[in-house]
């Protein structure tokens, strides 16, 4: 439901969504139109009722048991790298790290760089966000993560001034970043 919305967004629609669907029984038998206009708020309404219509016939015919594996998961239709490591976590507790473009900017404004182009295939951001799931509460720690990058560590003007960990953190403390000078001789 989160693609292209906000979790506020999302907090509004979920209630509705889930007391007219309580299962993937319900959801693989709703009408479309009904579906969409409980969806409409969250934006590509269409899409996501036919993605969720799908998953949820593909997830009935496995009688309700929704896939335990990384394979299985990414053989459903729409379900990629990210939902797969959602699922994993939140359905199996399965510790799998959320590896987003948001994650993506805090590993690397904190550790440096990747060296791909895309976060889903580079090896060391994946190698740094199982560091971070690992050990503990995976599930908190990846919404912590996202909640950080909205919050504070912003794609556009990041809030380093309030960030509790500027002190080491390579964006703040390098080169690379030109803007954060006066902040730095603050501190």
């Amino acid at each position: 439901m989160l693609q292209r919305t906000v979790a506020a967004n999302v907090a509004r629609v979920y209630p509705a969504f889930l007391a007219k669907y309580p299962d993937f029984a319900a959801l693989s038998r709703a009408e479309p139109g009904e579906l969409e206009e409980i969806l409409k708020p969250l934006g590509l309404w269409r899409l996501k009722a036919h993605i969720f219509r799908r998953l949820a016939e593909a997830i009935a015919e496995r009688g309700g048991e929704v896939p335990a594996t990384r394979d299985e998961l990414e053989r459903l239709e729409s379900v990629g790298q990210y939902t797969a490591s959602v699922v994993l976590n939140t359905v199996h507790g399965i510790p799998e790290p959320f590896v987003d473009v948001n994650m993506a900017r805090v590993l690397e404004r904190f550790f440096g760089p990747r060296t791909y182009f895309d976060v889903r295939d580079d090896p060391y951001l994946h190698t740094l966000s199982r560091r971070v799931v690992e050990g503990g509460d995976s599930l908190q720690a990846n919404w912590a993560v996202l909640d950080f990058s909205a919050l504070v560590c912003r794609a556009k003007r990041p809030l380093c001034e309030q960030c509790p960990v500027r002190a080491r953190c390579d964006y703040f403390n390098g080169p690379r970043n030109p803007d954060m000078a006066a902040l730095r001789a603050e501190k």
